[in-house]
């Protein structure tokens, strides 16, 4: 397996080139001639008469990529799952259906998979999808080697087309979990990705994969179709009229928009004016508390299997040391944050969220103990001179509920004689600091969540030697031991047997702390209940929270929307 490294200047790059404009090309002209009209409506929309649109417009926390084989956060995953479509579609059971595919084989050997693709599916260009894009779209991905592709690298030897309706996948070692992962290969349209390389590219015949192009365009079969982007503004999509799905739902909304605005007052003014339908995962309790006394909105509780984590950097003193992690384990006051700061989230049990399968729940956990902390310090090799190893504690300076663990863990840990600095920076910086284990700080604190509904793609991401350099891996724990147990647990097939491998690895996990868990992040959003029907927040009220891989919690085709509904 290869994860994805984050690279600065490519980002810097690609934003300088996105910001030039967002001409369309031949493949595309009918989407993006009519996105200044487009965005005008969605802009001007609120309690005027533009109001009448059927348009949902979330706030994300960045600009979404657009480029399945590019994107992995969680604004381009939202894109991903309502501009593309993918071969499985996941099921609240952490079990998955058919999409794309509508049937598949598996050999003795575990090692080739054979699938048969839907007939007749489109692509928004009006091509039709074959065999040969779903291929396309795994050999792309795995060359590129950004993305989700670090679920497949190592496991996924090459994708070929049999025929038009038969792709067959061939594995170089056997991978348990394959098709639960297979909900993050998005088909993209070979023919469009082939006609818009550029030729000085870094991937030979393939010139840059077409990298460029797919800054300002999509090339997907999902419900939606992009219309507009902007660098630091926004995403705009809207309804695909020949989806393969078809729209029995006549009330889904006709356009969906992700606003790159997380600012706290702008979006309780954006929920306000109803120019907002759903605000991003991120606002404090207190921003959540003042719009939720607004008329015509909700609070919606929902999980992705996310864990909020405090990452230690285990390679830089003094969280070098095993006792000193287990001491700052210590002086976490875990229920407090669960009751007052990240509300209607569980304290966590161990490094996988208790609602994911494979999670192990009989774990020994950490518990709020000065005098405990204090015993552990006792036994690191920094107990006789704490005073000189400072621990910087870095938090995002977009999320105001961070700053307040920060703040009452440095209380805390000045109780047991450890002095902690708090450093804040935007989600860039969060990046560019995690790129070197001599840039990443002693404590990172930042959620993560499974990408497919398993506790070894949260066990594999967080953990492997080959996500450190990442945003998912602070720890940089590099352990030949759990990287050989991983490696083992992801090629068990029987998956009763690879649910025991991973309780082992949770164990090992616990008992070396390389992360303080703190609780299983319930994700919270205001949304517009007044005239928007969201399927996962109703189930929410009904008192089941459902569990869906990131993304696919907001599919905006099953939501349905009632501009006459909209409170003056």
């Amino acid at each position: 397996m290869m994860f994805r490294k984050f690279n600065v200047l490519a980002i810097v790059l690609a934003m300088m080139i996105a910001m030039t404009g967002c001409g369309g090309s031949s493949s595309n002209t009918s989407q993006n001639s009519d996105a200044s009209a487009s965005n005008n409506a969605s802009s001007d929309a609120g309690n005027t008469g533009a109001a009448a649109a059927k348009i949902i417009r979330r706030s994300v926390s960045g600009t979404p990529k657009v480029d399945p084989a590019v994107g992995s956060d969680g604004g381009s995953t939202l894109a991903m799952v309502n501009l593309y479509d993918s071969l499985v579609y996941p099921v609240a059971d952490g079990t998955v259906e058919p999409s794309l595919a509508e049937s598949w084989e598996v050999s003795d050997d575990n090692l080739t998979y054979t699938f048969k693709v839907r007939e007749g599916v489109k692509f928004h260009n009006g091509d039709t999808m074959t065999a040969n894009d779903v291929a396309f779209s795994m050999n792309r991905l795995l060359k590129i080697g950004e993305g989700p592709a670090y679920l497949f690298e190592g496991y996924v030897e090459s994708a070929e087309a049999a025929d038009d309706s038969t792709v067959v996948f061939h594995m170089v070692q056997p991978f348990g979990p394959f098709i639960e992962t297979l909900t993050k290969l998005y088909i993209v349209n070979e023919a469009q990705i082939m006609d818009n390389l550029v030729a000085d590219g870094p991937y030979g015949e393939f010139g840059d994969y077409a990298k460029e192009y797919m800054l300002t365009h999509d090339a997907g079969t999902g419900a939606y179709m992009l219309v507009d982007i902007q660098q630091q503004g926004y995403v705009l999509a809207d309804r695909f009229e020949d989806y393969w799905r078809g729209w029995d739902n006549t009330d889904a909304p006709d356009q969906i928009k992700f606003i790159d605005n997380v600012e706290a007052s702008s979006v309780r003014t954006m929920i306000g004016n109803r120019e907002l339908e759903i605000t991003d995962e991120w606002q404090s309790t207190e921003n959540i508390n003042a719009m939720n006394k607004i008329e015509g909105v909700e609070v919606a509780v929902m999980s992705t299997g996310m864990t909020q984590n405090m990452m230690y950097n285990t390679k830089l003193a003094p969280t070098d040391d095993a006792n000193f992690r287990k001491a700052l384990n210590c002086l976490f006051d875990y229920q407090m944050i669960s009751d007052k700061i990240l509300i209607d989230s569980p304290v966590s049990v161990g490094p996988v969220s208790a609602n994911t399968p494979g999670a192990s729940t009989d774990l020994m956990q950490y518990t709020y103990d000065i005098e405990k902390a204090k015993d552990y310090l006792s036994k690191s090799k920094y107990a006789n001179n704490l005073a000189d190893y400072p621990v910087e504690l870095f938090v995002n300076s977009d999320v105001a509920d961070h700053e307040k663990i920060a703040l009452a863990f440095q209380a805390a840990a000045q109780q047991a004689g450890i002095t902690v600095d708090i450093t804040k920076g935007p989600w860039l910086a969060i990046q560019e600091r995690v790129a070197t284990v001599e840039s990443t700080p002693n404590m990172l604190c930042i959620s993560v969540a499974p990408h497919y509904m398993e506790a070894g793609s949260m066990l594999a991401t967080r953990y492997h030697s080959n996500s450190v350099g990442t945003w998912e891996q602070a720890e940089w724990l590099q352990s030949d031991e759990i990287d050989g147990l991983i490696e083992d647990a992801l090629a068990t097939t029987d998956r009763a047997a690879r649910f025991e491998q991973y309780d082992v690895i949770q164990k090992k996990l616990v008992d070396i702390a390389p992360t303080a868990w703190l609780v299983d992040l319930s994700e919270r959003h205001i949304y517009q209940s007044a005239y928007v029907y969201w399927p996962v927040a109703e189930s929410a009220k009904e008192g089941t929270i459902i569990t869906l891989p990131l993304g696919y919690t907001e599919d905006y085709r099953l939501f349905k929307v009632f501009p006459d509904q909209i409170p003056q």
